[in-house]
């Protein structure tokens, strides 16, 4: 979300990593 702009990448980088790994 734009809203969020850098920090709201690395949180969803972050979440894709999370699920990638399960």
């Amino acid at each position: 979300t734009v809203n969020y702009g850098i920090v709201g990448c690395i949180i969803g980088h972050e979440i894709g990593h999370a699920y990638d790994n399960n």
